[in-house]
């Protein structure tokens, strides 16, 4: 089966045809029966399960239903000491968000915010993961779903740093990868998604935020996505 699952994701890869298609032919009700079958096996089989949820939902993100949901809460919650695990489940989560407000909610509602948060600090050496959280920890804050005239970015940005520390996370990782730019990149662009009130914008320099980022700068001003 792991053989099969990784040729699925490889062919999903391809482009947004190749998922649109599997996702026709019901690819996805399958792929979820995987993943909730090799979840308490793990190893490999579970990595490329997840690997083909993630990839199918990419771009495809009204495929996410109830049972979907609930299983990549459980997966972030079960396998949260396994980054190569997590990794795969938070990008599975921010393709199932992006540009779907109602995903977004739903997840959020369901505690998505926390287990982000706890996997940047649990894992803040781990620059793949810390960058993939972070990233879907921004999507959280987007307005980006056309079908929805008002959505929660601004309380879902609130709730992150009010209710998750969310400013203190993101800082103490972004200084424990002084010389990734990948990740700071990634850490920077979240922060600024964040200081939605004067008093955010406080407390990020007083967590020491601005003095990092005015020192990065200093070392990295020819970096572009810096």
């Amino acid at each position: 089966m792991v053989e099969d699952l990784e040729s699925f994701t490889e062919q999903c890869k391809q482009g947004f045809a190749q998922r649109h298609l599997a996702a026709q032919k019901d690819a996805y009700p399958i792929i979820l029966s995987c993943c909730k079958r090799t979840t308490e096996e793990g190893g490999a089989a579970l990595l490329a399960a997840l690997a083909a949820l993630s990839s199918l939902t990419d771009g495809q993100p009204d495929l996410l239903d109830v049972e979907g949901r609930d299983f990549l809460m459980g997966v972030l919650r079960g396998h949260a000491a396994d980054p190569a695990v997590a990794r795969l489940g938070v990008r599975a989560v921010r393709h199932c968000c992006l540009k779907h407000e109602q995903n977004r909610q739903d997840l959020v509602k369901a505690g998505v915010l926390r287990l982000l948060t706890t996997v940047i600090s649990q894992h803040g050496g781990n620059a793949d993961l810390v960058k993939e959280a972070c990233s879907a920890l921004r999507v959280m804050t987007f307005d980006d779903d056309v079908r929805v005239p008002f959505g929660h970015a601004h309380e879902h940005a609130k709730m992150i740093v009010l209710e998750h520390s969310g400013l203190k996370v993101i800082i103490e990782a972004a200084k424990a990868h002084p010389n990734n730019t990948g990740v700071l990149s990634e850490l920077c662009g979240t922060l600024s998604r964040l200081a939605v009130r004067n008093e955010f914008c406080q407390d990020i320099v007083e967590l020491g935020g601005l003095k990092f980022m005015l020192t990065l700068w200093r070392k990295a001003w020819i970096t572009r996505s810096l």
